[in-house]
């Protein structure tokens, strides 16, 4: 119960822009292995929104003499937020728990992708600088992309395990039926 009050105090400093300081507070939860797994992945979860919060506030409108340190910075705020919610996932027993994790992925996977393919540069470039640009970032955004897809199909099977009745029916493969005997004539 104690634990369970401390999550919605975290959701409260979230939601009132406290981030700091329920970063802080939730860290010591998640490392705290005498706590409800469940509880650890919600603490997890809080700090994944944070830093996915950052990640998505992280400008790419640069010059091209930036950009690299700009994608830089990018790349590693994704980085990180990829890591909290990849660690929420692990952690928690929770089908929502984890359906919540994969949909922070998919959320700044999806942003990642976005920000990329609609760059906006202050700089112009000829026709054969900004093809040349334009394939190089197409060659970033593509481990992502399929990072991405890779997440969406792992978001089907949480979804698939709760939204399955609780009919006490054996699921059955095609080898463990009876073969129909049917003549057609």
């Amino acid at each position: 119960l104690a634990s369970r009050l401390q999550i919605e105090n975290l959701r409260k400093l979230n939601s009132s822009k406290k981030y700091e300081q329920a970063f802080n507070i939730s860290k010591g939860m998640v490392g705290d292995a005498s706590l409800d797994v469940d509880i650890r992945a919600e603490a997890r979860l809080i700090q994944a929104d944070i830093l996915e919060r950052e990640f998505v506030n992280q400008p790419v409108k640069t010059s091209i003499e930036r950009l690299a340190t700009v994608l830089g910075i990018k790349l590693e705020k994704l980085d990180k937020a990829q890591q909290a919610y990849i660690s929420a996932a692990q952690i928690a027993k929770s089908p929502d728990l984890k359906i919540q994790a994969l949909q922070g992925l998919d959320r700044i996977y999806t942003s990642y992708i976005n920000s990329i393919e609609n760059l906006s540069l202050k700089t112009e470039l000829s026709a054969a600088d900004k093809a040349a640009l334009t394939k190089e970032l197409k060659a970033l955004v593509e481990p992502i992309a399929d990072k991405r897809k890779e997440n969406q199909y792992q978001l089907k099977v949480p979804l698939n395990e709760r939204a399955a009745p609780a009919t006490g029916f054996k699921k059955l493969t095609s080898a463990d039926t009876v073969n129909p005997n049917i003549e057609l004539s």
